[in-house]
């Protein structure tokens, strides 16, 4: 494969990722400090159940379902036509053009959610929930007030540091996310 930045951009988008990944863990601790509707600390949660509230017979319900009404407010489209790749819930931001993808999913009744953001030459994606356990409705309206709340912070924290450390993306660009999200984040390059 030919790269198409020179060495030092090359350099700078390296530094620009170690960077990244320093900021990331330094949000993620101070997101684990902050009070969530849940109750469960951010980063935490795994096998960790919301309410005592158990419903009989509770089935997960369509996570496209569940989480369209949720996330249409913020901004977020289900398969979204302006993002190509694996998207879910899609948004481009308004500063920056980034995409944004938010990926949630149940395995069996226990509820993941990762977030992908991604631009012209860096793409990034962090777990935000793993084995939330979903016993009933409550649990679920819970977990996606936390999902607002950290989808908002990381907006307003995390976004204006990747536009200074990575730069804007070109409005040429054509969008596209990929799911390759484990436990933490992965950063790669794309030249």
């Amino acid at each position: 494969m030919v790269c198409c930045f020179s060495p030092e951009r090359m350099e700078r988008i390296c530094q620009a990722s170690m960077e990244i990944n320093r900021l990331l863990e330094e949000r993620s601790m101070e997101f684990g400090r902050l009070s969530m509707p849940s109750r469960i600390p951010y980063g935490m949660g795994a096998y960790l159940c919301a309410s005592e509230v158990e419903e009989a017979g509770f089935k997960v319900p369509s996570c496209s379902r569940f989480f369209k009404k949720v996330l249409e407010n913020m901004g977020y489209i289900w398969r979204h036509p302006d993002i190509g790749g694996l998207c879910d819930f899609g948004k481009i931001t308004e500063h920056g053009n980034f995409a944004l993808n938010v990926r949630p999913w149940f395995q069996k009744n226990h509820l993941q959610v990762a977030l992908d953001c991604a631009g012209y030459n860096f793409s990034i994606s962090q777990m935000l929930f793993r084995d939330r356990i979903c016993r009933s409705l409550t649990d679920l309206e819970l977990y996606a007030e936390d999902l607002k709340l950290i989808l908002c912070l990381w907006e307003e924290t995390v976004i204006p540091e990747i536009r200074r450390l990575f730069g804007d993306t070109p409005k040429w660009y054509i969008h596209s996310v990929s799911s390759d999200c484990y436990v933490g984040r992965v950063i790669r390059n794309q030249p």
